[in-house]
Parts: C-alpha cells; structure tokens; sequence
C-alpha cells in the first residue's frame, strides 16, 4: 500500500474512530427528533394511529403517518432485492427510505430493526419496528418506533379481559377487549430528581440519565508493511449515562458511503479514581460497520478502552479538562482503540487515543412520553 493511500486510510479510520401512556389501543408510533434534524424539525412527535400501512409488489412494508393535511412521513422498510422482510436488522443502501410532506431533504439514510411482522397475504395485521434515519446533508438523526395493533392476533379468538401484551414497554395490564389489546396503564417515569433526564421507550420502559455533549482530540497511529502514518482529527459527539448502569453513545455516519454507524450501547462499571468504564455491549456490530465504511475484508478489534468521570467541583476531572465553577456538572472521558484491517491484501493496524471534555445537555420539554402527548 502506498504512502499516499495510507495517509487516506489514515485519515478515513481516524475520523471513524472518533467517538463521533394510557393508551387505547395497541398502536403508538413515536419519531424522536435529533436537534438539527429537518426530517422531525427536532421535537418529539407521538401517534396514537398509523394512516396507512401495506406492503408494496417488492415486499417493502410502508407506513404513513399524519400529523396534519399539510405534514406527513412515508416510510419504507426495504428487505434485500429477491427476499421477504423478517425479524431482523436491515441497513445499507436502499434499506430505509423516508419522504415527508413538506419536502425536507433530497436524500434519506438509515437502518432498522423489524422486531415482529404479521400478514394476511400481503396485508399488514401487526409489525413493530425500530428505525435510524438522517438527510444525508445532515448530522442529526430521527429515531423512530412503531407498534401496530401488536397483540391484537392473541384477542382474536380470547374472551374480553384476557391478559395481552401490546408491544409497548411504557404500558402494564393490557387486556383484550373486542379482539383487541389494549387498555393498559401508563408508565409514571418520574424519578423526582431534577438533575436527570426522564423519558419511556416503546421497548425498554422507563429510564433516567443525564446527556452530555462531547468535544476533543482523537491521534490516530496508522501503520502497514513497514509504513506508519501520524493523524490527528477533532473528536465531536455526545453520550448518555443511565441511572440503571447503562449507556448509549450515538457513532454518526460513513463518509464514504454515508451510512449510520450503530448505536454504541453497553453498560457503565465503576473503576478505579472516580471513573465510569464504558463497556460496549455490540463491539462486533460496530466492527462490522467500520469493515464496511473503508471497505475492507475483514476488520478486528484488539483494544477497545473508555471511560469518562462525571464531578461538579472545580478542580480539574482530567488533565485535559479546564477548571470549572463550582456547582455546575462536568464530564471529561479517554478512548483508546487498537484494531486490524484487513485492506487490498494486507494487513493495517490502526491505534486511536482520544481525550474529551463533555457539557450537560439541557432536558427537553417534550422528552417526557406523557397521558396528553397521544395524538400529535
């Protein structure tokens, strides 16, 4: 590989590297939009119904929602050309495409994941999907879930008062009522602590955490057959740590093919001088994504080390952090990352080290999946 060709390998992988309800009836659809994203104009939107949901002659399921005459999503969940959509996760090109009324972006990017999908013939009677999608001119992302009469099929046949499971995590005691599922109580996700974030998710419940917005360096040591190249590149991104040991760090997109990386998830441990570890619990997946982006034949990751510590005295959290007011909450946090990259026949090895510094935050109004946000 030549110098030239490494020095954009280089420059391709450091950047990659761098941590970039009471509800009636048993569908709800939510679009959580990112600040910044044209697509959800960067609030949080929540259905009670889905307009339309049927699948077109290629097998792709499309769903429509309506918020208004005037504004609207169409999206269309893509299996691969020549198979049939089934539980799973699909990403790639041409996965997920997602137009809106008004028009907001040319092109759409982004991945999900089909959790159940029940037909009748080529007729939809119940899905639950999870989904990622961006404007490709875009950083922020929509997040989205749908729950479609999920728990309807067990009511069919079952006697009113049968207990169901409606597919959504933010409700308990769902029964059967007329052959649908439904009627459950809506999760109170207050944890009466003012410093935390209190949100539900259709598929995880209730949780509590605190945001933080991330800037730093990551220097990236490239090296292959004898060669090694120096980079270092802005490291930019954010994180969120849960109150139940979890957490979650949003990874961006592929330049080259401008596809979303996955969601960082994994849990938080307690080490040694005050500091969190940060566990990634989908390492292989975001392998697999970096292996794709450079496009190499086999990407493996050999180190993978994070931890953040999170304090609001003014001394200083890290060596790289600035000393603060005290009161006020900080984060500082280290990544180092060792992988190698199997790329036109020979093997490069890849070292990241970064160092960040991270600010709250401030918690969204309408995070709070609310009784009066059904209905949108």
């Amino acid at each position: 590989m030549s110098r030239r060709a490494l020095r954009r390998t280089a420059l391709a992988l450091g950047w990659v590297l761098a941590l970039c309800y009471s509800v009636r009836a048993a569908t709800v659809a939510v679009l959580d939009s990112e600040p910044g994203d044209p697509l959800g104009g960067g609030v949080e939107h929540v259905f009670a119904s889905i307009e339309d949901a049927q699948l077109d002659p290629d097998g792709a399921l499309v769903v429509t929602l309506t918020s208004a005459a005037s504004e609207g999503w169409k999206i269309e969940f893509r299996p691969p050309v020549g198979a049939a959509l089934a539980p799973g996760v699909y990403e790639g090109s041409g996965a997920l495409l997602l137009t809106t009324t008004p028009h907001r972006c040319d092109v759409t990017t982004g991945r999900f994941g089909l959790l159940a999908l029940d037909l009748d013939g080529r007729v939809p009677q119940s899905f639950a999907v999870d989904f990622d999608a961006r404007c490709a001119n875009a950083a922020a992302v929509l997040h989205g879930a749908l729950r479609y009469q999920v728990g309807d099929a067990a009511c069919a046949s079952a006697p009113d008062g049968t207990a169901c499971d409606d597919g959504n995590a933010c409700t308990s005691g769902e029964t059967c009522q007329g052959g649908r599922c439904g009627g459950g109580a809506l999760a109170q996700c207050d944890d009466g602590n003012p410093t935390t974030i209190d949100e539900c998710t259709l598929g995880s419940g209730c949780r509590h955490g605190t945001s933080w917005q991330l800037t730093g360096v990551t220097k990236a040591v490239v090296k292959s057959a004898g060669s090694s190249v120096r980079q270092t590149v802005p490291l930019s991104g954010a994180v969120r740590l849960f109150t139940n040991g979890t957490y979650e760090s949003p990874q961006g997109a592929c330049q080259s093919s401008d596809e979303l990386f996955p969601l960082e998830v994994g849990r938080t441990e307690p080490s040694k001088g005050g500091r969190l570890r940060l566990a990634p619990a989908n390492l292989d997946a975001l392998g697999e994504s970096v292996r794709r982006c450079v496009f190499a034949k086999r990407v493996t990751i050999d180190v993978f080390q994070q931890w953040v510590r999170v304090g609001t005295s003014r001394r200083r959290l890290c060596a790289w952090d600035k000393r603060g007011t005290k009161g006020d909450p900080r984060l500082c946090g280290f990544q180092r990352i060792a992988l190698r990259a199997l790329l036109q026949g020979q093997e490069v090895r890849v070292t990241t080290t970064g160092h960040y510094t991270g600010t709250p935050v401030a918690q969204r109004a309408d995070r709070y999946y609310a009784t009066d946000a059904l209905g949108d």
